[in-house]
């Protein structure tokens, strides 16, 4: 019965090796595919706070414009922990509000970061330029109680 035991036993944990390596090689290459399909640079990961921005431009042809200066100014924020940037994605759903130009999400840890970003000179150059160019702003702060910062 020895003999038979220690195979098995061998086997398990041959089993459960190549098990952890699968599960590793899978969370590799489902980093590698996030990190290779987007240009993210913050984690994906919601804030204790997380500010929604659905703007309607005056013009819509200059969205890629606007979305272009989000990018440059609101994405580096020091605060910002998550930002995302574009316009309505149709994928054919129609109770979607797709009734503006540029839709943005930008998420902080805490308020003390809010505040910052508010106040940040990149945020108000932002607003600047783009508020008279605005037909129509919404502006949504949504809470999230499991915002709490990531483990490192």
């Amino acid at each position: 019965m020895g003999t038979l035991y220690k195979p098995a036993l061998k086997e398990g944990r041959l089993q459960m090796k190549n098990r952890r390596v699968i599960q590793r090689l899978l969370m590799a290459a489902g980093c590698l595919a996030v990190a290779g399909c987007s240009n993210l640079t913050k984690p994906i990961d919601p804030g204790a706070i997380n500010h929604v921005v659905l703007i309607s431009l005056t013009d819509p042809s200059s969205s890629a414009e606007l979305e272009a200066d989000c990018e440059r100014l609101l994405k580096p924020i020091p605060a910002v922990r998550t930002y995302a940037c574009g316009g309505h994605h149709d994928i054919g759903r129609t109770n979607i509000a797709s009734d503006y130009s540029v839709g943005i999400l930008v998420s902080f840890e805490d308020e003390a970061g809010y505040q910052a970003y508010l106040v940040d000179p990149r945020h108000v150059e932002l607003v600047e330029k783009w508020k008279s160019r605005w037909s129509g702003i919404t502006i949504y702060d949504i809470g999230n109680s499991d915002g709490d910062a990531p483990d490192a």
